[in-house]
């Protein structure tokens, strides 16, 4: 455990050296905040990240987090995000699935043949984001 500084309120806190670094009240806001944007995402799916800030007044840095932290993700590539290590335009996450693949692979010393990237499949003519119910969710 260390000592931070919340990205949102500046304030010190013991920081669990997992996940956003955020303080517990701020935790909370943010658990809200997302709240806020699934309920909008259920009754406006598909709404682009400016309509989805506009709507609710999350900032879109809020919403990029959330993108990157896959609790969301864009349904068509807008360049919003790019991939972290090629600059790939990406759907969610932090990095392109070829580079996940490479990552893996890496890790694994040699992937097997029968090792297939994580691949998202968009249609075309869709814009905007969802809610990914990869996380606990009610």
């Amino acid at each position: 455990m260390s000592v931070q500084s919340c990205k949102r309120c500046n304030i010190l806190f013991r920081y669990p050296d997992v996940g956003p670094q955020l303080c517990p009240v701020c935790m909370k806001k943010d658990e809200a905040d997302f709240e806020i944007v699934r309920q909008f995402l259920t009754e406006h799916p598909l709404s682009s990240g400016q309509e989805v800030h506009k709507a609710t007044g999350i900032p879109i840095e809020t919403i990029i987090r959330w993108l990157k932290d896959e609790r969301l993700v864009s349904i068509a590539v807008t360049g919003i995000l790019k991939c972290e290590n090629c600059g790939a335009p990406i759907l969610s996450g932090k990095l392109c699935t070829e580079c996940r693949y490479m990552l893996a692979k890496n890790f694994k010393g040699v992937a097997h043949k029968t090792d297939n990237p994580v691949h998202i499949k968009t249609k075309h003519e869709l814009q905007g984001m969802q809610f990914l119910n990869k996380h606990n969710q009610s």
